[in-house]
């Protein structure tokens, strides 16, 4: 299948010096060839380009994202599924196909039901199974939960602008932004748009396992039939997660997944504040069950030793009576200015000053990450440190701090409860671990006139 020129958005944070392009996730600097680089202008001035293995590469790390509905598309054969326990929050668009996920009294007008309930994974796939029973020739398959409202977007067929992606063939599944409700001024409404369960933010692009954007929520997707079918659906075992797992599942398969942020439905906040905390609970009881299937993808640190020391002259400070700063300054500095320096030495042309800048970068990410791991992840097991570790409980309150919201102190703590709580049930910490990368540089050829090297 031909693909028409397109469009694409070159990532803001990267970095175009020479012939040398630096950005995206893992960060990459690709050696630019004169076409290359033409294309990379190109993509910068907003003018279509044709697909190639330099435009790839952009769009599998994340340095250039596509550009949905700049040219006309034909229009698949979609269905639209809805699970339901419960009357939806929102009337479902006619020809919403509505699943009764085991709902007392029953969903007046659903299509299908089922005569227990079996959770949201299950629900979906007897919807799209029976939509392909009864019409096989269906060519996408939408899935919008019934809290969901699409006003915001469009009245009706709010996903058509999401619908060019699936001009590459490798295309599985896309997905809108999903944002907190913007007129609601209930405190579960103002906490949700504080700190958001679902929202990815403005930047879109591939999702993976490692990537700038991991993970999808499944509120509302448009997924290919055939994708479906390759991976048998979604993981009915699974209650929460179950819309990770089937983005990774895809992943794993060879299918690529599209976070559109250029599309925006809105998700309705819970009723109640110990409803809304339940969700965040939910969302962590998930990691144990994910790390079984997918091991370190779940990891709540990725960090390199660079990242590690760095956390480590932190620790150390924070142990002191009274905390100095030389100490973490320090090795900041020193790691800062050696790996730079390092980068300058592996990669040819790349200035000094942006060799630092990108390592400081890396480690400040680096130490945030951490310290919101103390919080979404690792509170539990800290509590019965606290009252004998003053490092303990300094990191901590550093922690809590870092979450600058008590929305989000919330949430994370919420969600920190319920990682243990499945760590519990799972019988494993696999969910807790973190994972230390080596740091090093890895040169990968694109092909044979264009090459790249990535540090880890």
């Amino acid at each position: 299948m031909t693909r028409p020129a397109r469009r694409y958005l070159l990532d803001p944070a990267s970095t175009l010096v020479g012939d040398l392009l630096i950005g995206g996730t893992p960060l990459t600097a690709l050696r630019l060839t004169e076409a290359g680089r033409d294309t990379v202008e190109r993509i910068r001035f907003g003018e279509p380009v044709d697909h190639g293995p330099l435009l790839e590469r952009l769009l599998a790390t994340g340095i250039a994202t596509p550009v949905p509905g700049n040219h006309p598309i034909t229009p698949p054969r979609i269905a639209v599924i809805t699970p339901a326990f419960g009357p939806p929050t929102h009337p479902p668009a006619p020809g919403t196909v509505v699943v009764d996920d085991g709902s007392t009294p029953p969903v007046v007008g659903a299509t299908v039901r089922s005569e227990r309930n079996l959770g949201p994974g299950a629900a979906r796939n007897l919807g799209w199974r029976t939509v392909l029973d009864e019409r096989p020739d269906t060519e996408l398959i939408v899935f919008l939960d019934a809290d969901v409202d699409t006003r915001s977007s469009r009245p009706t067929d709010w996903w058509e602008p999401l619908l060019a992606h699936f001009d590459d063939p490798a295309v599985g599944l896309v997905a809108p932004r999903v944002i907190a409700p913007t007129g609601g001024s209930s405190i579960t409404d103002r906490a949700e748009r504080a700190a958001p369960a679902l929202d990815l933010g403005p930047i879109g692009g591939r999702v993976a396992p490692g990537a700038r954007i991991t993970y999808l929520p499944s509120a509302a997707i448009v997924v290919r039939a055939s994708a479906l079918v390759d991976i048998d659906g979604f993981d009915e075992t699974l209650r929460t997660g179950e819309d990770v797992d089937l983005v990774w599942r895809l992943h794993r398969q060879g299918w690529v997944c599209v976070y559109e942020p250029g599309v925006t439905v809105e998700h309705t906040a819970r009723p109640s504040v110990a409803a809304w905390l339940d969700q965040r609970v939910g969302y962590g009881r998930s990691a144990a069950a994910l790390a079984a299937r997918h091991g370190a993808a779940v990891a709540p640190w990725r960090t390199s030793p660079r990242g590690a020391a760095v956390m480590g002259a932190l620790g150390l400070s924070l142990a002191r009576p009274r905390p100095r700063v030389l100490l973490p300054a320090l090795v900041i500095a020193s790691t800062v200015t050696a790996a730079g320096l390092g980068l300058t030495r592996r990669i040819a042309g790349l200035p000094r000053d942006i060799a630092i800048r990108i390592v400081a970068h890396g480690l400040l990410r680096s130490t945030t990450a951490a310290l919101s791991a103390i919080r979404r992840s690792w509170w539990p097991m800290l509590l019965p440190l606290l009252a004998a570790s003053r490092t303990t409980r300094r990191l901590t309150a550093a922690a809590m701090l870092c979450a600058r919201h008590p929305a989000r102190l919330a949430a994370d703590l919420a969600h920190g409860a319920g990682t243990a709580l499945g760590t519990i049930e799972h019988r494993s910490a696999r969910a807790l671990l973190p994972v230390l990368s080596a740091g090093r540089l890895a040169t990968r050829p694109v092909d044979a006139r264009e090459r790249s090297t990535t540090p880890d």
